[in-house]
């Protein structure tokens, strides 16, 4: 008897999707940011700060959008375990971005995000870029951070890249350089807390603490928001400014001029799902940078009750956090600086800093940059 023919397997028809034309695209309010940005962020391993939904939105508070489809003009089979629901005329997200407006001048993108794989290269993601960049205008330098492989699709947007940052991680589980003495405070210079311009009681809602043992200097939140956009090339709004510096999960360190007052470096640490990221750390010089460094990862030993040395030199710690920076590869001293502070550079998630009307931040003060402030908003 003859043998039948084996049947040929069958590779199951491409779900047909909506067009792009029928997506619904909304300004999305504070509420919004945890639901879709923040979470959806987390699932990508961005790591953002636990603290991320009640600042980051107030980089602008009418730069966050996400696009939507209507259920029943979804598959079943391409939606995620989470979008499924009785309702069929109920709006799905299927996208998101953030198009902050700095100033007249600046802008920047973020959160640029497809969630679901099955409904990539529908054009959903750059109809919503589209509207992203129409929102900022074009009179502005837009500016984002693109991975390495989408950097070829930002540049036939118009967009040019600047400079590299590298994540670099320490981790903080034994003796050597990640426990090292904290670098003193440069000649000349005293260590800074930060206050709140027109705040009435400065207590820990209000200030961010440093590692410092004294009270040092009290700068304002016009001088720190001054400094950073000094160090940025545009201008942030006072209440993201004031978010950060009051955030729970956010804790600033600065160093002044003892005879000046003025500011000469600043650094910032956040509570992130895991571990925690430092940024931004702007310095006038390297020895400034590396005190502000050291004083940060203090921050994380005394957060999470990790000694500064091993009792047994031979045995690490049973207790493990990483902190990860994204530093300026630009500045030929910040790869060391946070070398010598024990970080390292090893399978480092590596950006693009772009914009399309070149960098606004003039070529003297990159060497000032040492860690940007955020990947999301610039």
């Amino acid at each position: 008897m003859a043998q039948s023919a084996a049947k040929t397997p069958t590779t199951p028809p491409t779900p047909l999707l909506p067009p792009a034309s029928s997506l619904v695209i909304k300004q999305v309010d504070q509420t919004q940011y945890g639901k879709v940005f923040q979470k959806w962020a987390a699932e990508l391993l961005w790591n953002p700060s636990v603290d991320d939904p009640a600042v980051l939105p107030l980089a602008d508070p009418s730069g966050f959008f996400v696009a939507y489809l209507a259920r029943r003009l979804l598959p079943e089979s391409v939606l995620l375990p989470d979008e499924h629901g009785d309702d069929a005329s109920e709006e799905v997200p299927v996208a998101c971005i953030s198009a902050v407006r700095h100033d007249a001048h600046n802008g920047f993108i973020g959160f640029y995000i497809v969630r679901n794989d099955k409904l990539r290269g529908a054009g959903y993601g750059i109809r919503l870029f589209r509207a992203a960049m129409e929102y900022l205008g074009a009179d502005r330098n837009a500016g984002l951070d693109g991975v390495v492989a989408q950097q070829g699709n930002y540049a036939r947007s118009g967009f040019g890249r600047v400079w590299d940052t590298w994540r670099f991680t320490l981790t903080l589980d034994a003796v050597g350089t990640a426990a090292a003495a904290d670098p003193a405070v440069p000649a000349g210079l005293q260590a800074a807390r930060v206050a709140l311009d027109g705040v009435a009681s400065i207590d820990g809602k209000s200030t961010v603490a440093t590692v410092s043992s004294g009270t040092g200097a009290v700068i304002s939140l016009a001088a720190v928001s001054a400094f950073i956009e000094q160090h940025s090339g545009f201008a942030r709004r006072e209440a993201f400014v004031a978010a950060w510096l009051s955030a729970a999960a956010i804790e600033s360190t600065a160093l002044v001029d003892a005879a000046s007052g003025q500011i000469v470096a600043f650094g910032s640490i956040r509570k992130a799902i895991t571990g925690y990221r430092i940024g931004p750390v702007f310095a006038a010089d390297a020895a400034a940078a590396a005190h502000v460094v050291g004083a940060l990862v203090a921050v994380v030993r005394r957060r999470e009750k990790l000694p500064s040395a091993s009792p047994n030199p031979q045995l690490p710690l049973h207790q493990e956090t990483k902190v990860f920076a994204d530093v300026c590869m630009s500045n030929k001293s910040a790869r060391e600086v946070f070398a010598r502070a024990g970080f390292s550079d090893a399978n480092a998630f590596v950006c693009g800093r772009m914009f399309t009307k070149g960098n606004p931040l003039p070529d003297a003060a990159i060497g000032r940059v040492f860690a940007v402030m955020t990947l999301e908003v610039g």
